[in-house]
């Protein structure tokens, strides 16, 4: 693990140490595999006939950890975490171009920190809670091993910074014997700064994008005290990019992550 996702992993950990406001905080821990796919693509854009239209595709296999803490306090719940998914070694990315057909290999890393508001919309269930949420996203893609048109191309690992700042909402609910737990987030980039090593000095900082996802759990083992076991999955859809500067090009890009594991939660 780098130093970024070291220092992302140090705050979720010790906000989760901070004293809590009462006996209704909940904490939770879970470890999952994940199966995650990438894909950038670019239209014909002027200026650059050469490259476009574009698209590209990779896909593999990961492990994402979660981390949280919440606070109940009358009608609302306050939640802080992050999460952290790595890919499991590299895998290959093709890339379609109309002068050049081109294989790299590429890994991923990805961590995030947020915050969520929820309130229990007891009009029209106490199972039910409607919230908004912020975070920031801090993304590593390794690109290296490049071949093109068939043959080695000598150009040295790359490295791609994606930083950005959400905000959106949340609906959540819950079973009546709270067994199964679901909840659906949607939002949008209030901030973007994407670098890359092959442009220096450029920055791509586009808002055009969304994201949403969905969590379920359903509680496998528990005690009266809130302490449980449960089975939790998530699909989490990203959408970036589609951004033209006079000498740069970042495509739009999607990041789809699908997950199956198990959460812990006291």
């Amino acid at each position: 693990m780098n130093a970024p996702f070291s220092r992302l992993l140090m705050a979720v950990i010790a906000i989760s140490c901070l004293p809590t406001m009462s006996h209704a905080a909940q904490w939770d821990v879970s470890l999952s595999p994940a199966l995650w796919q990438y894909r950038e693509s670019a239209g014909a854009t002027a200026g650059f006939t050469g490259s476009t239209p574009l698209t590209s595709s990779a896909s593999g296999k990961g492990v994402l950890v979660d981390m949280h803490i919440a606070q109940d306090l009358g009608a609302w719940t306050l939640s802080w975490g992050g999460e952290w998914l790595t890919s499991l070694g590299t895998q290959q990315e093709r890339w379609q171009q109309p002068t050049q057909q081109q294989t790299n290999n590429l890994s991923i890393q990805h961590g995030e920190i947020h915050a969520a508001a929820h309130w229990h919309w007891n009009a029209v269930s106490p199972l039910f809670s409607v919230g908004a949420w912020g975070a920031w996203q801090y993304d590593i893609q390794r690109r290296s091993d490049f071949i093109s048109n068939g043959s080695a191309a000598v150009i040295a690992p790359i490295r791609e910074l994606i930083r950005v700042s959400w905000a959106g909402l949340s609906l959540m609910g819950e079973s009546e014997n709270h067994y199964f737990h679901v909840r659906l987030d949607a939002g949008m980039p209030l901030a973007v700064k994407t670098t890359n090593d092959v442009l220096p000095g450029v920055v791509f900082n586009t808002r055009q994008g969304v994201r949403w996802q969905v969590n379920a759990n359903y509680r496998l083992l528990g005690d009266e005290h809130g302490v449980s076991t449960r089975v939790v999955t998530s699909y989490r859809f990203r959408q970036l990019g589609h951004e033209v500067q006079p000498q740069a090009l970042w495509p739009k890009n999607r990041w789809q992550v699908f997950s199956l594991g198990v959460q812990q939660t006291w």
